[in-house]
């Protein structure tokens, strides 16, 4: 045939020219290998038999083809690569086609027609449509194709786009190519679509609804459409990967709304770029397998899988997310049957939203840091949640959101962590423990760790490494075990730095081992089964303790935790024993209740104590707390009703020193048998009735003194009020003595009998008491 003439000619010129120019000009053994290969190749394009036929069906369609294009028809008829690459490299970058020259143009339409024509689709082998280096001119329309060989344009310039609506494909490469656009809306393709090494594109990449039955590659590609999208595969199905790896870069929207995905996403290594806008919309996405945006990834606008689906981990390793002032990542209802990872140098400058998401694994936060906040309200882990080496600054307001958040496991600052702005578990049930090892919350005279009605299902515990700028809340908390918070710094100067108000603990309370407080400790209204520790604190001037209306077990306290006068707070206080029988001392006990602010509820802490002394058997040492409770209310009262307290003070001290009032009365009884035995002798006495007794002043004085008894000798007489006395006292001086005197004693007397024998006895019944404490 013709082609084989002119093949065999050519190639016995060639050889000749090449022996004779290393015979005589010894040119070097690299370039011949090099010549040699071109002219291999170069041969194997020329026309074979099926070639041939194919040919003449090309001629018949198109008058003018040109050398290229019968190049491509005949290695597409022989299964082989039809290769336009230049010698110089410098001339085979795709986006410099328009340096090409018209010797590496092809048509589009001659492509179309090998891929549509059915008498041309016999002559085409299973390895399909090869192509390398070429720029095919026009658009590529394939519109409702079928197309059972695969298609490969390595490096090939495709300026005026692709067109694969609802078309099948056995398989399409585009490795290191440019290609303006492809609009795939429908397209189904049996093997893998491949757009990788240097892919790049200008235009959108549109599959809507397409089908892939292998991978997704596009490893290395570079997609550009600014403000549009880079690459729209809503609704896409992969029953392989998709690869966005290796240095992939993307300038637009990745768009997988509502795409499935059988195995793995990845974006490891890739960079993608839409400034203010949305660089990965996965929202309902269902991916079988992982998903990474790791290993160098960076992202410039927000990454959204809301409501998505992911069957494995989703691995944010070594990353960098940026959206300022903006959700960098939004990923509200997503699903995850394994773990998340946001580790390994992960930043983000720019909001993370995982509100109302599910982890059936793991949350790990490692060697990472977040500008912005944190949102995990209303999620679900399966496992725990993992904080090490974290800083997450959000001047503005919250850092961490997880309110409502579900957590079968721990909850663990483990080290290094840096937390600027309110941390909120507000409402979250946590099945393990919530552990703080070593973490800085700040937000200074604000709340800063917020655990109020969190259900905690075990301890909490906040260690040595542990401190917080501003308020730890746990109001109306509720934790099955202890509350252990040892060596931690509370500070918050300017108002609560522990709020514990009606916080529920199963266990016990435990703040102790130089815990520094400075602000106001509250457990108000609290109620405690355990030990209510309090040991060792390291004061500052604004600290507080409030446990108002609080009920514990046990009270466990040492002196270097109570805070300065005026500043405790005990009012409704209630517990059931003190584990320090030392601290039973009511020597020691006053010092503590006399801490308390001078006002009317302090009292109340009086009688508490004093009942728990009397349970335990300290009789002396409750009576001694009673009565120095009255000495601190007499303090209080006004003028006229202290000069009445002061009475009973001085007479029955309050009715716990009756003693005080039986030396009283001693005395009382002394001096009148003195004043009776001197009007028995001078006849000041008169007698009333006839009786054989001799008056006795002594019994005559208890017998007046004492209206309960009857001695004989009160009723038989009674002073003159008529008579007077002259009694000489000194040499030269009388003195003259009324028997009315005599009189006026003998009624004080009786009035001091009846008063003294009605305190006495009220004060031994302890009705003084009872009369105390309703006033």
């Amino acid at each position: 045939m013709l082609f084989d003439n002119i093949l065999k000619i050519a190639r016995r010129l060639i050889m000749s020219y090449v022996l004779l120019m290393k015979r005589y000009m010894k040119i070097n053994f690299l370039k011949l290998l090099i010549i040699i290969l071109f002219i291999m190749n170069t041969s194997l394009c020329f026309a074979s038999q099926n070639g041939t036929l194919l040919l003449k069906l090309a001629e018949n369609k198109f008058e003018n083809l040109t050398t290229q294009e019968i190049k491509l028809i005949n290695c597409t008829a022989d299964g082989k690569l039809l290769d336009f690459s230049s010698m110089n490299t410098s001339l085979n970058d795709p986006l410099q086609y328009e340096k090409w020259g018209n010797d590496r143009s092809i048509r589009a339409s001659v492509i179309e027609w090998l891929c549509t024509d059915r008498d041309a689709y016999q002559f085409i082998t299973h390895l399909g449509i090869q192509l390398k280096g070429a720029y095919i001119s026009g658009v590529i329309d394939l519109l409702f194709s079928n197309i059972n060989f695969p298609l490969l344009f390595q490096k090939c310039a495709i300026s005026d786009g692709i067109i694969l609506l609802h078309s099948e494909l056995k398989s399409l490469y585009l490795p290191g190519s440019y290609v303006r656009n492809i609009i795939g809306d429908g397209v189904t393709v049996n093997g893998n679509l491949i757009m990788n090494n240097g892919f790049s594109s200008s235009g959108e990449l549109r599959f809507l609804g397409g089908k892939i039955f292998g991978n997704i590659q596009c490893d290395g590609a570079i997609f550009n459409n600014e403000n549009g999208y880079a690459f729209n595969a809503d609704r896409i199905e992969v029953k392989g990967s998709v690869f966005f790896n290796d240095g992939f870069k993307a300038i637009g929207e990745i768009n997988l709304v509502t795409a499935k995905i059988e195995n793995d996403l990845s974006f490891a290594g890739s960079s993608l770029q839409n400034e203010n806008l949305v660089v990965i919309n996965a929202d309902r996405l269902r991916v079988n397998g992982n998903v990474a945006l790791s290993e160098g990834f960076k992202s410039n606008g927000q990454i959204r899988f809301l409501g998505a689906e992911i069957g494995g981990n989703l691995q944010c390793n070594d990353c960098s997310f940026f959206n300022n002032n903006n959700d960098a990542f939004l990923a509200q209802g997503m699903k995850v049957n394994d773990n998340i990872y946001f580790t390994e140098n992960f930043k983000s400058i720019g909001n993370i939203d995982l509100l109302g998401i599910v982890i059936g694994g793991s949350l790990e936060f490692m060697n990472c840091e977040i500008t912005g906040y944190l949102k995990l309200s209303n999620s679900f882990v399966n496992e725990y949640v993992l904080f090490d080496s974290v800083r997450i600054i959000n001047t503005a307001n919250d850092a961490i959101i997880a309110d409502g958040m579900e957590c079968n496991g721990i909850i663990h600052f483990k080290k290094g962590n840096y937390i600027y702005g309110e941390t909120r578990f507000v409402g979250a049930t946590i099945n393990g423990q919530f552990i703080c090892d070593d973490v800085h919350f700040f937000n200074n005279n604000n709340k800063s760790l917020n655990l109020a009605f969190i259900n905690l299902k075990n301890t909490l515990v906040l260690t040595d490494k542990v401190a917080v700028e501003g308020e730890t809340r746990l109001v109306g908390a509720v934790i099955d075990g202890d509350i252990s918070i040892e060596g931690a710094e509370l500070r918050n100067s300017s108002g609560y730095s522990l709020r514990a108000d009606r916080v529920s603990v199963k266990g016990s309370v435990f703040l102790r081992q130089y815990l520094l407080v400075d602000g106001i400790v509250s457990f108000s209204s609290a109620n405690i089964l355990g030990n209510f520790a309090v040991n060792n604190i390291k004061q500052s001037p604004y600290y507080k303790l409030d446990l108002r209306s609080a009920n514990v077990g046990v009270l466990w306290d040492s002196q270097d935790s109570w805070p300065s006068k005026g500043n405790l707070f005990l009012s409704g206080f209630e517990y059931n024993s003190i584990r320090d029988e030392s601290s039973f001392s009511s020597e020691i006990r006053l010092q503590w209740l006399n801490r308390q602010p001078n006002d009317s509820n302090k009292y109340q802490a009086f009688d508490y104590f004093a009942r728990i002394l009397k349970d335990n058997g300290y009789i002396d040492d409750a009576n001694s707390i009673m009565y120095n409770k009255e000495v601190e209310i007499t303090k209080q009262m006004p003028f006229l009703e202290k000069i009445f307290r002061k009475l009973n003070y001085y007479v029955i001290g309050y009715g716990y020193k009756p003693w005080r009032l039986m030396i009283i009365i001693s005395i009382i009884v002394l001096v009148g048998s003195l004043v009776f035995k001197f009007a028995f002798r001078n006849n000041l006495m008169l007698q009333t009735r006839h009786i054989h007794l001799k008056p006795k002043p002594f019994f005559y004085s208890v017998d007046l003194f004492i209206p309960i008894i009857d001695l004989r000798q009160s009723k038989y007489w009674t002073p003159i009020t008529n008579k007077i006395i002259s009694r000489k006292i000194l040499k030269n001086t009388n003195f003259k003595i009324h028997s009315k005197f005599i009189y006026y004693y003998f009624c004080f007397h009786i009035f001091a009998g009846w008063i003294s024998t009605t305190l006495l006895i009220a004060s031994l019944s302890g009705l003084i008491k009872i009369i105390n404490k309703s006033i």
